[in-house]
C-alpha cells in the first residue's frame, strides 16, 4: 500500500477545507469528523464485509480477483447517484424534502428599453413557504413519534393540580374535544418575527429585511420540545414587501393551510391502526409590533388603546396595577368597535385577517415584554438609585462584580459592561433577553452583600425576580397564579410610588396570570425560544455572496435542514448518553437538560430542609435504548435558610453520598451552584 501517497492526499484535502475562506474552522472539524465516521464506520466496514464474503465463497483465485473488482467498482459507482445537485435533491425526496412553494402577493412595474422601444414589464413579488400539511405528515411519520407523543399527550391529560401544557390548561380543556375514537386534536403555535441579515446600520440595510413564519406542535414530549428543530419555518418574505401589501395577500395561503389541518388533518398508522390528527391553531405569539402589524392593530404605544388583551386607555394602562377584568376584549366588543371605523379612537386599522382561522380569534394574541422590557425598566431604576443616589457601590464596581462573576453551570450569558452613557442619557441596558435574564437572576448574589435590607428600591428587585422566577418555570399551579397576580400588583404599586407612572409593558404583565391559567405556563411559547430559532436563518443568508433571490436561498436551506431535523427525531431519546459503550459516563442529557459531573441536582422538596446533590457519578443502569436509565451519585447538600434578600438558598454540605434514581429526583434541569466568600448558594433557574 502507497501509504505515504495516500496521507498526502488527505492532506491535500485538508489544506482545501481550510483554504476556503468561508469555511469556519469549526466547519472544517465538523465535515472532517463526518467523513472519518463516514469511510471507518460505514464505507471501509461495507467493503470489508464484502470482500470477506468473497473470499468465503468463492472456488478459485481468478474468481477471487474479478469478484473484487466488481466489489470495489460497486462501492465506487455508488458515488455516481450523488453526483450533482439533481440528483441528491431526488434522493432527498425521500427523506422529506420537498421544493419550497411560492405565492404571489403583488406586481412591481419596471421599464426597459427592447428594440429601441420603452417596454412596461410586469413582475410578480412572490413569498416562498413550505407546506405545513407535507411538513407534519413526513414528521408525525417519524418511526414511533405519532406514538411517542399520543403516550405523553394522554399522560397530560392524566396528571391534576399541575399545569405544564397547554392542553392542561382552561382555554384547552374549555374549548377542544381532543380525542374521539381514532382521531386526535393537537394544539399548533404560530410564530411571526421580522429579522435582518447583515449589518442594519450599513448601507444596504433594510434590502435584507424578512418577515417569517414558524409553527411548531404545542404539546410535544419534553425530549423532542427542548430541540430548536421542532420549530418549523413555514414562511418568509421581504419585510418591504409586507409594507406594500395587504395582510390579506400575505397570509391567505397560511391561512388556508391550517384551516385544511383543522378541518381535514392528517393520516397517520399507529400500530397498524390509522389515527387521524387535526391541528388546532391555539396562539400566534411574537414581539408587540409586529403582531399589531400582521392583526390591523397601530403600531404604537402612543395610540390611546395600545393593549391588544384590554380596552383601557393610555391613561389606564399607567396606573393600573391588576388586570381589570371588565376591560377585556371580546369577540363582541372587537366587533363593535371595528363597526366604528375610527382608527384613534379604537387602534384598530382592519379586522384580525386570522380571525378567518376556525376557532381562533384575535384576542387570544400573546406577547412577551418581560425580559427586554419590564426588567430592563426595573434593573436600570434600581441601579441608578444604589450607584448615583444611594452611592452604595460605584459603576465600575458593579461592573467588576460582573466580570468577575464565575458560575459553575452552563449559564454563561454574562451581560458585557454596562457604560455610563446609559445612565446619563437615560438610555435603556442595551442587553439581550438572554443576557438581561442572566442580570435579573443573578443579581441579588453580585451585588447583594452592598445593600441594606431596608432598601426600598432594592424591594422592587426583589419583586420582579420572583415574577420572573415563576413565569420561567415549565409547569403552575393555582397558587402559583395567585402568587404571580400578587407580586405583580406589589411591582407594579411600588414602581408607581417611585416613578409616578407605569410604562406600556407593565401594563401587559397585568395580563400574565389570566394569560398562563388559560394557556399553561409562558415558558411554552414565550418569543426567546423562538428567537433562538432565528440564528440558523441568518446564517443561511450570510453564508451565500449572492443576495439575486436571497429568499429562495433561505427557503431552500431550511427545506433541506428539515430532513436533518427528521433524522434527528427518528434517533432522539428523552435519555442521550455520551457516544460509547462505557457504564460510568460524564455527561447525559435528559430531556434537553445536561447533567455532568460536578452539576448540583434537586434531590429533595420537602420541608423543613430543601436537599441538593452534588453529581459524583453518573451510571446507565439499562442497556436498551428504549430501557435507559440512569442513576446518580451524589454528595448531599441540606438547605440551611433561604435568603430573600440575595433570592438564593444557603446551604452546607453533609457526610452523607448516596445513589439516586432519575426516578425518585424532582424533573428539572440542574440547578446553579455558587460559592462566595464563606458562604455556599444554589440558585435555581426557576421557582422551586
Amino acid at each position: 500500500m502507497d501509504y505515504n501517497n495516500l496521507f498526502n492526499h488527505i492532506l491535500s484535502f485538508v489544506i482545501i477545507l481550510y483554504g476556503q475562506p468561508s469555511f469556519p474552522r469549526k466547519i472544517v472539524d465538523m465535515v472532517f469528523n463526518f467523513l472519518i465516521n463516514f469511510i471507518c464506520k460505514h464505507f471501509c466496514s461495507s467493503l470489508e464485509n464484502s470482500i470477506i464474503d468473497i473470499v468465503n465463497t468463492s472456488t478459485s483465485r481468478s474468481e477471487i480477483k474479478v469478484k473484487i473488482r466488481e466489489c470495489f467498482k460497486l462501492h465506487v459507482n455508488i458515488f455516481d447517484n450523488f453526483h450533482t445537485e439533481k440528483k441528491r435533491f431526488g434522493f432527498l425526496q425521500g427523506k422529506g424534502y420537498i421544493e419550497p412553494k411560492t405565492f404571489k402577493v403583488r406586481n412591481t412595474f419596471s421599464v426597459i428599453i427592447k428594440m429601441n422601444e420603452t417596454v412596461f414589464v410586469e413582475t410578480p413579488v412572490v413569498a416562498y413557504y413550505i407546506p405545513l400539511k407535507h411538513t407534519l405528515t413526513y414528521f408525525l411519520n417519524i418511526p414511533h413519534l405519532a406514538k411517542q407523543l399520543i403516550n405523553h399527550v394522554e399522560k397530560l391529560r392524566s396528571e391534576n393540580d399541575i399545569v405544564s401544557n397547554i392542553i392542561q390548561a382552561k382555554f384547552w380543556k374549555n374549548s377542544i374535544v381532543i380525542r374521539i375514537n381514532n382521531e386526535y386534536v393537537l394544539p399548533l403555535f404560530i410564530y411571526f418575527d421580522d429579522i435582518e441579515s447583515g449589518n442594519p446600520l450599513g448601507s444596504h440595510s433594510g434590502k435584507n429585511k424578512f418577515g417569517l413564519l414558524y409553527s411548531s406542535i404545542a404539546c410535544l414530549p419534553p425530549h423532542m420540545a427542548s430541540l430548536l428543530d421542532c420549530i418549523l419555518f413555514t414562511m418568509i418574505i421581504r419585510f418591504e414587501d409586507m409594507k406594500q401589501c395587504s395582510n390579506a395577500s400575505i397570509f391567505k395561503e397560511i391561512i388556508e393551510q391550517l384551516n385544511e389541518l383543522r378541518e381535514t388533518g392528517i393520516l397517520v398508522e399507529i400500530d397498524n391502526v390509522v389515527f387521524t390528527f387535526k391541528f388546532q391553531t391555539v396562539l400566534i405569539t411574537g414581539d408587540n409590533l409586529g403582531l399589531n402589524s400582521i392583526c390591523g392593530m397601530v403600531e404604537s404605544f402612543r395610540a390611546i388603546h395600545f393593549c391588544r388583551i384590554c380596552t383601557a386607555d393610555s391613561y389606564q394602562c399607567s396606573t393600573l396595577t391588576t388586570e381589570d377584568k371588565s376591560l377585556l376584549r371580546t369577540r363582541e366588543s372587537y366587533k363593535e368597535e371595528l363597526l366604528k371605523a375610527n382608527t384613534v379612537e379604537t387602534s384598530l386599522k382592519e379586522g384580525c385577517v386570522f380571525n378567518q382561522l376556525n376557532g381562533f380569534h384575535i384576542v387570544t394574541l400573546l406577547f412577551h415584554d418581560i425580559l427586554e422590557g419590564v426588567c430592563i425598566y426595573v434593573i436600570r431604576s434600581v441601579l441608578y438609585e444604589l450607584i448615583f443616589v444611594s452611592k452604595l457601590f460605584t459603576l465600575e464596581f458593579l461592573n467588576l462584580r460582573i466580570q468577575e462573576f464565575n458560575l459553575q453551570s452552563d449559564d454563561t450569558n454574562k451581560p458585557p459592561p454596562i457604560t455610563l452613557n446609559r445612565f446619563k442619557e437615560k438610555l435603556n441596558l442595551k442587553y439581550s433577553a438572554s443576557e438581561m435574564l442572566f442580570l435579573t437572576r443573578y443579581l441579588g448574589v453580585i451585588i447583594g452583600d452592598k445593600v441594606p435590607h431596608d432598601n426600598e428600591h432594592w424591594q422592587l428587585y426583589i419583586y420582579l425576580r420572583k415574577i420572573v422566577d415563576i413565569l420561567m418555570s415549565p409547569r403552575t399551579t393555582i397558587e402559583f397564579i395567585k402568587g404571580l397576580s400578587q407580586l405583580i400588583k406589589q411591582l407594579n404599586t411600588t414602581y408607581i410610588h417611585f416613578y409616578n407612572a407605569l410604562k406600556p409593558k407593565f401594563h401587559f404583565l397585568t395580563h400574565y396570570p389570566s394569560i398562563i391559567y388559560s394557556f399553561g405556563p409562558c415558558i411554552h411559547y414565550w418569543a426567546m425560544r423562538y428567537e433562538s430559532r432565528h440564528r440558523d436563518i441568518k446564517a443561511n443568508a450570510v453564508a451565500t455572496n449572492s443576495h439575486k433571490n436571497l429568499l429562495k436561498t433561505i427557503a431552500q436551506k431550511q427545506a433541506l435542514q428539515l430532513c436533518r431535523t427528521y433524522e434527528i427525531f427518528e434517533k432522539q431519546s428523552n435519555i442521550v448518553f455520551e457516544s460509547n459503550d462505557n457504564v460510568d459516563y460524564n455527561k447525559v442529557r435528559i430531556n434537553g437538560s445536561d447533567f455532568k459531573i460536578g452539576s448540583f441536582i434537586v434531590l429533595s422538596l420537602k420541608e423543613p430542609e430543601v436537599k441538593f446533590g452534588k453529581i459524583l457519578n453518573i451510571k446507565k443502569i439499562d442497556f436498551t435504548n428504549e430501557e435507559a436509565s440512569v442513576e446518580f451519585f451524589v454528595k448531599v447538600f441540606e438547605e440551611v435558610f433561604f435568603d430573600d434578600h440575595v433570592m438564593a438558598y444557603v446551604i452546607s454540605e453533609t457526610d452523607e453520598c448516596k445513589t439516586v434514581s432519575l426516578n425518585n429526583i424532582p424533573s428539572m434541569p440542574t440547578v446553579t451552584f455558587l460559592p462566595k466568600d464563606d458562604t455556599l448558594y444554589i440558585i435555581p433557574k426557576y421557582i422551586l
